[in-house]
C-alpha cells in the first residue's frame, strides 16, 4: 500500500487508525498507530496528536512490567521518529541512537534509516551515509525481501525499513519534502 501510489488511501487509514485507537490507553496500540501513521510525511496532519500518542504510549510502556528491556525500544523509536517529522533532529537522534544495537534487525533497520535522515539535516552528510548503509545493510541480510511473498509474519515490520529507505534516498538527492514541520 504505502510503497505504491496509494498515499491517500494511506492517510484515510491513519485517520481512522487515530479515531479508532488515539485514545485507547493501551501503549501498544498507541505505538503501533503512532508508528503506522508517521512512516510517510503528511502535510496537513496533526503532527502534535501523533507526538503526544507516541509520547504517552512511551510513558505507559515504561510503568509496564509486561513491556521492559528490548521492547521499550519500539516505544522509543515511534516517539524518535514523531520528533523527526516535527522537524526536532536533535531530540530524535537523543532518543534513537541508544537503541541501535539491539540485535533486533526488524528496529535496527528503520532506526538507522530514521538516524541518516536526522544526521542529514543537521549538515552530518557522511554520518547520514554511514547511517543509512548501516541500515540498508541490515535489511538486505536479515530481513526478507520485500518484493518476496514470503514476508513472514512481521511483514509489516519488514516493509517500514524500506518506506524509509525510500524517503531517505529522496532526501539525500533533494526530492521530495521530508518532514511535515520547519525545512
Amino acid at each position: 500500500m504505502v510503497l505504491g501510489a496509494g498515499i491517500v488511501f494511506y492517510q484515510s487509514h491513519c485517520q481512522a487508525l487515530l479515531t479508532r485507537f488515539g485514545q485507547s490507553k493501551s501503549p501498544a496500540l498507541e505505538e503501533r498507530t503512532a508508528k503506522a501513521c508517521l512512516l510517510l510525511p503528511q502535510p496537513g496532519v496533526d503532527l502534535s496528536q501523533l507526538s503526544d500518542l507516541s509520547a504517552h504510549a512511551l510513558s505507559l510502556a515504561g510503568t509496564n512490567r509486561v513491556i521492559q528491556g528490548d521492547n521499550i525500544a519500539w516505544y522509543k523509536f515511534a516517539k524518535g521518529l514523531a520528533e523527526f517529522r516535527l522537524g526536532h533532529p536533535q531530540e530524535a537522534e537523543n532518543l534513537l541512537t541508544n537503541i541501535t544495537k539491539t540485535g533486533n534487525p526488524y528496529r535496527d533497520a528503520p532506526v538507522n534509516v530514521v538516524l541518516s535522515m536526522t544526521a542529514f539535516r543537521q549538515g552530518q552528510t557522511e554520518k547520514a551515509r554511514a547511517a543509512f548503509d548501516k541500515g540498508a545493510e541490515i535489511a538486505k541480510a536479515q530481513l526478507p525481501n520485500p518484493e518476496s511473498n514470503a514476508l513472514g509474519p512481521h511483514w509489516g515490520d519488514v516493509l517500514v525499513p524500506y518506506i524509509l529507505m525510500r524517503e531517505a534516498k529522496q532526501i539525500f538527492e533533494g526530492g521530495a519534502a521530508h518532514v511535515n514541520k520547519k525545512d
